[in-house]
């Protein structure tokens, strides 16, 4: 991993490929071994300013996250520019985390503990044309935390 160590060895992970905007999106799984049943869910999306870093750029820092914050850590693949240009990335985050809500009970995480608030950027399409993510945001009794996983400039940020 280019920014630090694999991480502690209690955390496995795993790869899925849910629907996205484009096609298929590649998210990486973090759990814990010590992790209690049910645990919440952490949606990460690596820094990079939406033009650089991937899964494994950021590998060590979700696995780090995984040990130490008691939750299951998902980090997004999403798409980059100049390739896909704006608002391809922000698209593919809002398709991964409503996915991760949709599917919190076959990953064995807890549903109640995945967002409530719309993400932290503007949603610019039409109201009749806005991501199922945020009507999910907007009826779900949880908690969102948008924090960054760093203190560089261009640190990632983590939706807990």
């Amino acid at each position: 991993a280019i920014l630090g160590p694999r991480g502690p060895k209690s955390v496995h992970s795993w790869e899925r490929d849910p629907p996205g905007p484009a096609g298929p999106l590649r998210v990486r799984f973090y759990r814990d071994a010590n992790l209690e049943p049910s645990p919440p869910a952490i949606c990460f999306f690596h820094g990079g300013g939406w033009v650089i870093g991937d899964l494994d750029t950021h590998d060590g820092p979700c696995r780090v996250l995984a040990a130490r914050s008691g939750a299951v850590v998902m980090s997004v693949d999403y798409r980059l520019a100049p390739e896909a240009p704006y608002p391809a990335a922000v698209e593919d985050c809002l398709a991964a985390y409503a996915w991760l809500s949709e599917h919190a009970g076959e990953l064995g995480v807890d549903a109640g503990a995945i967002g409530k608030r719309p993400p932290p950027w503007p949603d610019h399409r039409r109201h009749d044309q806005r991501h199922p993510a945020h009507e999910a945001h907007e009826l779900s009794p949880a908690r969102v935390d948008v924090v960054p996983v760093g203190s560089h400039p261009g640190a990632p940020y983590a939706v807990a």
